[in-house]
């Protein structure tokens, strides 16, 4: 006889005077449900919800950048995992598979260390790279710093080279000076004058340094957005920024273009000569310098987070983040409030729905254009995955080609699932709470307190498991849903459970409705209604009574 073990209860039905097991103290577990590794074998040493997996997934993808000569793309795996992930790529720049070959931040792919070291960050949110040194600049902007790296060659979790904004890797302190960050936020470089442009969020401004060589916490050489490097006034017109975060640099055409967030707008500077506090030249996604409204529509935008610029096609891919979508704009000449020219992510220019499809976004972070093979990659950071689409020829609402950072339980990749870390809960588990063992039918009830369900696992005629996928749930219509309802059929949150033999019913504390809910599983339909309702007088309402009928 097999026992299952979980949080905090342990049931066995029928019968309990034919159990009989010899139990030593410390003895191993004979197998695990709710853990696999990445090749799908059950694992003892992971305890990550849902059987989610940092080395097959992404917690909340942020910037991107494309390393064309050397064949890499780097990834802002920040949220959740405080990390810079390295894909190798082949000679045209496509992914030559959906692993990650280096990590940056971290020392393998498992760790989520955050921290002000010189070789760990604290959400890191920004990329640039210098072609020539071979330097990856990375935004740290909770410990208001860049780091750079020399990726000639990668150890994983190495150490930074240098920094700016601190004057030592471990503090971590915010400024409004020369040399001071706060929130650095987007980064972009200019090769031919080893100028590297940072957009210091929370200071309101653009930061400027020259890096033909870099001391730590050196004084930057330029600023925009404000009178003086001292001086930190949000606002808006032709100089002045409000949360400036995303940033793209032109090399042909010598213009640096900034995702102005809050003034819902990209401004347009000419990089040719630079003075302190100059004046902005265009700006996309407002008629004027003055304006700042929101906008679904094809000239507006909302809360723009990232760009990315082909300048072979003069064309800007702007992520609109609170659109959910990108928006291209031809920018061969700029006229201000322009059209765009093409959106990804919506179907028109007017909506601006969050989707997990394979042409949605829930949101979106970074971009990256890759001339090589017109490839555009994005970061659908709500979805926790990168989308790749042909931008060759672009259709309105076209599908991505592919994806990284979700895949089904085979390994395939998957556009519909949006799990952090390509979490399965079509097999894993979120704070399993209650376990019951059906030994006459051959069934396993598990349930499962923070995917507000339970599932139901097959036996064979001795109560051992059959495999690691869940044959039925109840509280979900499906393994991949998760939603609190207060319907017939969901629960809010659950607790313990009891069945009874007899009836073959079960019943679930859903305690977050106040109510048992009582459930026919003679024959079991996925997401099936209760047939009775305990604390409560019908399976649409929830009442805090202290009676005699009532749960609270």
């Amino acid at each position: 006889m097999v026992t299952f073990f979980t949080f905090s209860f342990l049931h066995f039905l029928d019968n309990p005077e034919i159990v009989q097991a010899v139990i030593s103290d410390g003895e191993n577990a004979l197998d695990v449900i709710g853990q696999t590794d990445s090749d799908g074998n059950p694992t003892y040493t992971k305890g990550l919800t849902n059987d989610s997996n940092r080395y097959l997934g992404l917690g909340g993808p942020g910037d991107i950048l494309l390393d064309e000569a050397n064949h890499r793309l780097f990834v802002c795996d920040g949220n959740n995992n405080s990390r810079v992930l390295i894909y190798n790529l082949d000679t045209n720049n496509d992914l030559l598979d959906n692993l990650p070959d280096n990590i940056l931040g971290q020392v393998d792919f498992v760790s989520s260390v955050y921290g002000a070291t010189q070789s760990t960050f604290s959400v890191p949110s920004s990329l640039a790279y210098d072609s020539i040194n071979n330097f990856l600049f990375v935004g740290d902007p909770s410990n208001h710093r860049v780091m750079i790296f020399d990726t000639a060659t990668i150890i994983d979790g190495e150490d930074a080279v240098h920094v700016l904004g601190q004057a030592d890797f471990t503090s971590n302190s915010y400024a409004t000076t020369q040399g001071g960050l706060y929130g650095p936020s987007g980064l972009a470089y200019d090769s031919a004058n080893n100028r590297l442009f940072v957009a210091d969020r929370y200071n309101n401004r653009i930061m400027i340094f020259d890096t033909a060589t870099i001391t730590n916490g050196e004084d930057a050489v330029n600023v925009w957005g404000q009178s003086s490097f001292t001086v930190r006034l949000s606002g808006n017109g032709q100089k002045k920024m409000y949360y400036p975060t995303g940033l793209n640099f032109d090399n042909v055409g010598h213009r640096l273009f900034v995702a102005d967030t809050l003034n819902n707008r990209v401004m347009v500077w000419d990089t040719s000569s630079i003075s302190n506090n100059q004046d902005a030249i265009n700006v996309l996604g407002q008629s004027t310098f003055n304006t700042v409204s929101f906008a679904h529509s094809k000239n507006g935008l909302y809360y723009p987070s990232s760009l990315s610029y082909d300048n072979t096609n003069n064309r800007l891919f702007v992520a609109d983040s609170l659109n959910k979508r990108i928006i291209i704009f031809d920018t061969a000449t700029i006229v201000n409030g322009e059209d765009a020219v093409n959106v990804l992510g919506q179907s028109d220019f007017t909506s601006y729905a969050s989707a997990t499809t394979q042409s949605g976004f829930s949101s979106t972070g970074g971009v990256a254009y890759n001339g090589t093979n017109n490839k555009l990659f994005v970061a659908d950071g709500g979805n926790a995955r990168l989308l790749l689409f042909d931008v060759s020829s672009i259709t309105n609402g076209e599908n991505a080609v592919s994806v990284v950072g979700q895949t089904d339980i085979y390994g395939n990749e998957s556009f519909i699932k949006n799990n952090l870390n390509n979490g399965h809960p079509d097999i894993g588990l979120n704070t399993p709470i209650d376990v019951i063992v059906d030994i006459v039918h051959h069934r396993l009830f598990v349930a499962d307190k923070n995917n507000r369900r339970v599932i139901i696992y097959n036996l064979d005629s001795s109560n051992n498991l059959l495999d690691y996928k869940p044959d039925y749930v109840l509280g979900q219509g499906d393994f991949f849903s998760t939603v609190s309802a207060l319907t017939q059929s969901g629960f809010a949150s659950i607790y313990q459970m009891a069945y009874d033999s007899v009836n073959d019913r079960l019943f679930v504390a859903d305690y977050g409705n106040n109510r048992i809910m009582v459930f026919d599983t003679t024959t079991i339909t996925n997401g099936e209604d209760a047939i009775n309702v305990l604390g409560q007088s019908d399976f649409t309402t929830k009442v805090y009574p202290t009676t005699k009928s009532g749960l609270y």
